[in-house]
């Protein structure tokens, strides 16, 4: 799917820095990538802004995802889309399972880079950042965040084609973070009366969320 291939593509290339799971210590690995129906509760959706009464629905495996499966385990994606066709409102969960023997440098740094390939103007001070997406209009604000072991959230605000495409309002808010060994990103498109810096705030708090629901439902090894 386009939205969530794109959505996830954005979304991942800015974790690059963040730290991932040098070791478990007494935290068993990850088995699993987990359900849908458990990591994005109707509950939790509750308060998303144009998320209400849509059902999100599970796709198991690596198809319609920006990712290769040399490079992981397992993946899967939770879809909540109000329409098809025209989306006005979206909200995208992607999950990818690394081996629980992974080095942390060898993540980091691949993700340094894709970072570096795509986003211009990414400097980090006291935790948040302005940028701007290579070969697009598109400014984004960039939030650190504290969720799982750590990770990134974004936000974005541009007519640009490469966003409108995807999203009437040009606007998109996305959080990638890692927990052991899990990788995982969060995607939100809202209605168009939902601001860029609300867009922030749910994304980061679904991926508080989506964090909680991984530590009390995933299974372990």
């Amino acid at each position: 799917m386009l939205i969530l291939g794109l959505a996830g593509g954005l979304a991942v290339l800015l974790v690059g820095g963040i730290g991932a799971w040098a070791a478990f210590g007494f935290s068993p690995p990850y088995a699993t990538t987990g359900e849908c129906d458990d990591l994005l509760p109707e509950d939790a959706l509750a308060d998303v802004p144009g998320a209400e009464g849509n059902q999100v629905r599970q796709q198991d495996g690596f198809s319609g995802l920006m990712s290769s499966e040399d490079k992981y385990e397992d993946a899967q994606s939770c879809m909540l889309i109000d329409d098809q066709d025209s989306p006005d409102t979206a909200v995208l969960l992607s999950a990818y399972l690394h081996s629980s023997d992974i080095e942390e440098e060898d993540v980091r740094r691949e993700m340094e880079r894709q970072r570096d390939e795509r986003f211009d103007e990414i400097d980090f001070e006291e935790g948040e950042a302005a940028g701007r997406l290579k070969g697009a209009s598109a400014e984004v604000e960039v939030r650190e965040i504290s969720t799982g072991d750590g990770g990134t959230a974004f936000a974005a605000d541009s007519p640009d084609a490469k966003l409108s495409e995807w999203t009437s309002t040009g606007r998109l808010s996305g959080a990638v973070f890692t927990t052991r060994n899990l990788e995982v990103v969060v995607t939100y498109l809202g209605p168009s009366d939902v601001s860029v810096e609300e867009h922030l705030e749910v994304v980061a708090g679904l991926a508080d969320v989506v964090n909680r629901q991984i530590s009390s439902t995933v299974e372990t090894e």
